[in-house]
Formats: C-alpha cells, sequence, structure tokens
C-alpha cells in the first residue's frame, strides 16, 4: 500500500512539470561558395586568327597561341590519325613512315628539338615500306638502264618545248634550253644512235663546273626528279660509280656499269662543235 502511494505522487509530480522541452538541433552549416565554385561563362576567343596565317615550314600547321587565342602560331603537325589514311613511304634515311604526314611531321619536330626517334631523310625514295631486296632483281636493273635513257631524251624534249625566257634553276631538271643547245636539237633528234647522244648531252649538261666528273651534288638533280617514282634511281646511279671514287667520269657513264652506250657516244666538245647556224626552236 505504501510502496502504490510513493508511485501515484511521482506520476503527479511528473504531470504538473508538462512535457518536456523540444531537443535543440544545431542549424546547417551554409555552404561555402568559392570564385571556383561560381559557374561562368567562358569569354568567346573571337576570329579564328589563323584564317589569316600561312605556316610555310614542312609538318607545321596553325594553332591559336595558349597564352594569347587571339594570336596565331605555326607549330608541328600534333596529329595524323584524322588527315590521310596509311600510305607507307621510304627515305634516303633508310626509314619507314606510315604516311607523307607522319614524314613531314617528323621533320618539323626534329627541325626544331622535338621528339625526334628516328632520320626522317631529306626526300622519298619510293612509296612502300624500306626493303633492300628490290633493286637487287636481275631482271629489273637490266632493264633499268635503257629506262633512264629514255626518260633522259623525253625530258630533253619538253625543256626543248619551254619558253627561252623560262625562269632557270640550276638545281631542278626542268629549265629551259639555252641558245646552244636549242642549236644542236634537231640534229639530237635526227641522230641514228638512238639515246646515245642524248645520255652524252646530259653528261655534259649535269657537269656544271666542267671538271668531266659527276659530283653528288650534280647527280641529285636527276634523283630528286626521278623519286620517289623510279625507287631503283639512287641505287643505279651508285653503280656508275664503279671505281667508288664519289665521281662518275664520262667514261663510267658510258660504260657497262652505267648505260653501257656501246656506240654514239660523243665528248661535249664533240656535241658542239661545228653548230654555229642560227638556232633552231623546237615547238
Amino acid at each position: 500500500m505504501k510502496s502504490c502511494l510513493i508511485l501515484l505522487a511521482f506520476a503527479i509530480v511528473v504531470a504538473a512539470q508538462g512535457p518536456p522541452p523540444p531537443k535543440q538541433t544545431k542549424p546547417a552549416a551554409r555552404p561555402v561558395v568559392t570564385k571556383a565554385a561560381v559557374a561562368e561563362d567562358p569569354k568567346p576567343l573571337g576570329p579564328d586568327p589563323c584564317e589569316k596565317k600561312e605556316c610555310k615550314g614542312v609538318g607545321e600547321e596553325c594553332q591559336r597561341s595558349k597564352s594569347n587565342p587571339s594570336v596565331a602560331e605555326c607549330v608541328c603537325i600534333s596529329s595524323c590519325s584524322d588527315r590521310e589514311l596509311p600510305d607507307p613511304l621510304c627515305t634516303n634515311a633508310g626509314s619507314t613512315f606510315n604516311s607523307i604526314c607522319e614524314y613531314e611531321r617528323a621533320q618539323c619536330n626534329c627541325k626544331k628539338g622535338g621528339k625526334c626517334p628516328k632520320k626522317p631523310g631529306e626526300y622519298i625514295v619510293y612509296y612502300a615500306e624500306c626493303s633492300t631486296s628490290y633493286c637487287n632483281k636481275n631482271a629489273e636493273m637490266i632493264e633499268y638502264p635503257r629506262r633512264v635513257a629514255q626518260w633522259l631524251r623525253d625530258t630533253h624534249a619538253a625543256r626543248s618545248m619551254l619558253p627561252s625566257d623560262s625562269e632557270t634553276n640550276n638545281e631542278e631538271i626542268m629549265n629551259p634550253l639555252s641558245q646552244r643547245d636549242r642549236r644542236i636539237s634537231a640534229d639530237m633528234y635526227n641522230d641514228p644512235n638512238g639515246n646515245a647522244i642524248y645520255i652524252s648531252w646530259w653528261f655534259c649538261n649535269l657537269d656544271q663546273n666542267n671538271d668531266g666528273q659527276l659530283d653528288k651534288r650534280e647527280v641529285s638533280v636527276v634523283t630528286r626528279a626521278l623519286m620517289p617514282n623510279e625507287q631503283c634511281i639512287e641505287n643505279f646511279l651508285s653503280s656508275c660509280d664503279s671505281d667508288s671514287s664519289t665521281k662518275i667520269s664520262s667514261t663510267e657513264w658510258h660504260g657497262t656499269g652505267c648505260f653501257n652506250v656501246t656506240k654514239g657516244q660523243k665528248s661535249c666538245t664533240d656535241l658542239y662543235k661545228a653548230n654555229n647556224r642560227r638556232a633552231v626552236r623546237l615547238v
């Protein structure tokens, strides 16, 4: 009975105090907004400066400057994958590239001190992966001198049709004939020994310093003109230097290791003597 009275008194006291006050909660912290979090509209880049910029260097392309997008600058091509389909080529340095773009890109990078994993070379030898076997085929090389000799004749004919006042560059193959050469063109065309006289004429024409020999620079005029369509021309002309002197004499040029001229060979003196008549212009 006594314990019941104590419980009843405790209940009366609790009821008089009322319900406990609600539990206080801390307000949620407000997020801190930094400048980086504020979305800003990108500034317009303006007109493309590359529209008025021409990059003339090999393997270059125009891009906006990273430091100043309003300025155009020429840089090495970044990627060739979206420019052209793979078309392997071999250079005179013996390096294979997947395309002309890759070759020119390598030239640019090497020139500007970038990554240069392999030597790009000075010119393209032929369009295929580098191989040493093709030009060693006997059947191919037996026919080769005759084909090059015919090309020399055809190129002489093309040069004879150029106006005499055309621009001249001794480093290029297609220069107009001089008045002296125009005078003997008709006789050359009618010569009974076929291409032999054209082989002799080209030796004299390529011998720019008139020392009776063709050095590498003089021979390179033919090499550059025929590559990359004639991939064995460099091998062929190298074989003409039978004594490995780095120069080709008239005897070597006409000899069995080169054009193998058996009759009709003329010296430079014989080509031009007794030809003092009026110039003949072939058109």
